[in-house]
Formats: C-alpha cells, structure tokens, sequence
C-alpha cells in the first residue's frame, strides 16, 4: 500500500506544492488513526489502518524529492545517502519498535502511540 501511494504523491508533487501534500498526507494520516482508536470492529480497525497507510505513504516520496528539488549538484550525492541511510534504519528498527509497542499496548492503545509519532 506503501509504495503504491508514494508513486501517485510523486506525480501529484509535480502539479502541487510539498507543503500542502505533506499537510493532505498527515491530516488523512490522523483521520485514519482516530478512526482505528475508536472503532468497535475488526473491519472498522482495517478501514484505519489503510486510510493511516494512505496519509503516511507521503512521507517516503516527499523524502526523495527534497534532496533533488532543493540541494545543488555538489551536495545532492551527500543529501541522498543521508535520506536513503535514514530509510534502511527506519526499516531495520521500526519491527522491533512496532514489537516493543505492541507488548505494552494492546488493542487500540497502539493508535495512541503512533498519533503522537505521527
């Protein structure tokens, strides 16, 4: 889902500014976590979970473009590996993070955490 939606906000980034895709991504982002807080069913917590994964799919477009939009030539190299250093951390520390909070929040407890990392 991730990576289905970063494809359509980098051609959306092309017509749009960053600021208000970002603001779009992170507003349908806490849509989706409120409603997994606060849903009763299973089907209810899904519908959360995938508006959450279509707001937070920004992230990772916006992350790529800023370096090529916005550094030179001589530091674009540098800002690249940076960000993609960022990413492989993020994906090597976010199941044991997820894990960890999981085993203290169980249920919808776990929204709580990610609106605050959000």
């Amino acid at each position: 889902m991730n990576r289905l939606f970063s494809f359509i906000y980098g051609k959306l980034a092309d017509t749009y500014k960053l600021k208000n895709l970002l603001t779009f991504g992170f507003f349908l982002c806490a849509i989706g976590l409120i409603i997994g807080l606060y849903s009763q069913t299973f089907s209810m917590v899904l519908i959360g979970c995938f508006i959450q994964a279509i707001g937070a799919s920004v992230s990772p477009a916006i992350a790529m473009l800023i370096p090529v939009r916005y550094f030179s030539q001589e530091e674009r190299g540098r800002a690249l590996g940076i960000e993609s250093v960022g990413t492989a951390l993020g994906t090597a520390v976010g199941p044991i993070v997820s894990a960890l909070t999981v085993s203290f929040w169980i249920g919808a407890g776990c929204f709580v955490y990610h609106f605050y990392s959000c």
